[in-house]
């Protein structure tokens, strides 16, 4: 089967970083999530990773109609985020009115509980040390839209920055996959997706041209152009699997089970079950080799 070409990148797994991309049973209720597109704009474009997020960013902000967002979640359906649900811990002129309000009573509130045993002229001279209103902030925050403006923003910030190395070998989440992340999650409609940065859901070229996998980076453009086709064939597909958990496990890298899972569109559960079978056919080889194994007689004895 040819290979995909560089602009038909964007395909669609049922789940991805343990996460559900569906918002409904239709066709348009197909996600795909951001992080992936990072992620394959990196590996098919072979951009660097800030150049990866930039272009991701360029695209959503451009797109003639912007993008419905949506958060996938695990064991259920994903949400559609709007109004305050898609600022990403930004803030409008309204909620940070609401902000600043709230702030105040709760200082008026701790000022009344600390005084509380006190005389109730110090209580009053308590209260109008504290003041109201609270004092301006020395900046105040810059203002955002809800939706794809804040979430652009969001992703500049924090999302060009690679895992890193610790002097004890381990490494840093990746912000790409931290669930306590505001943008873990975020996810578009797969025809979105596939209009921004192209896709395609079916295999291309000649299905019987044979397939060469000699990397780790052609087992995942294999399966993300091929998802749900066979792990037995080409039959190297899980010893490369195995070299890239390897190579991961030598580093520390935390998370490297989901990061792969991602990569490659496959659940934890299902990468445990192929390395599984991996390490079963390697553990029969050797035994064969040893003559511990016998082949099973299955002709019927006579006589």
């Amino acid at each position: 089967m040819a290979e995909a070409t560089r602009e038909e990148v964007i395909v669609w797994v049922l789940e991805s970083a343990g996460l559900h991309m569906r918002a409904d049973t239709t066709e348009a209720g197909k996600l795909v999530r951001l992080a992936d597109v990072v992620r394959r704009l990196m590996l098919v474009h072979e951009l660097p990773r800030v150049e990866a997020v930039e272009a991701l960013c360029t695209a959503l902000e451009t797109a003639p109609v912007p993008p419905t967002l949506f958060r996938a979640y695990s064991g259920r359906r994903a949400e559609l985020l709007e109004g305050d649900a898609a600022l990403f811990g930004f803030h409008t002129e309204e909620t940070w009115a609401k902000h600043r309000a709230a702030m105040a009573w709760q200082r008026i509130q701790e000022a009344r509980e600390s005084n509380r045993f006190a005389s109730t002229e110090w209580s009053e001279r308590g209260l109008r040390f504290i003041g109201w209103p609270p004092p301006e902030p020395v900046a105040a925050p810059a203002f955002v839209v809800p939706g794809v403006p804040a979430a652009v923003r969001y992703i500049r910030e924090n999302w060009p920055v690679s895992p890193r190395i610790r002097l004890d070998g381990t490494s840093v989440r990746d912000a790409l996959d931290y669930v306590r992340g505001r943008a873990f999650g975020l996810s578009i409609r797969l025809s979105d997706a596939q209009a921004l940065w192209g896709g395609h859901s079916e295999p291309v070229g000649d299905a019987d041209a044979p397939v060469e996998l000699a990397t780790y980076a052609d087992l995942v453009r294999h399966r993300q152009a091929n998802p749900g086709t066979s792990w037995d064939t080409p039959e190297n597909q899980i010893a490369l699997l195995r070299a890239e958990v390897d190579r991961g496990a030598r580093v520390v890298e935390r998370g490297l089970r989901k990061r792969i899972g991602a990569e490659l569109g496959a659940s934890t559960q299902r990468i445990a079950q192929l390395l599984n079978k991996e390490l079963g056919k390697r553990a029969s080889v050797h035994a064969k080799a040893g003559g511990n194994v016998t082949d099973l007689d299955t002709k019927r004895r006579t006589g």
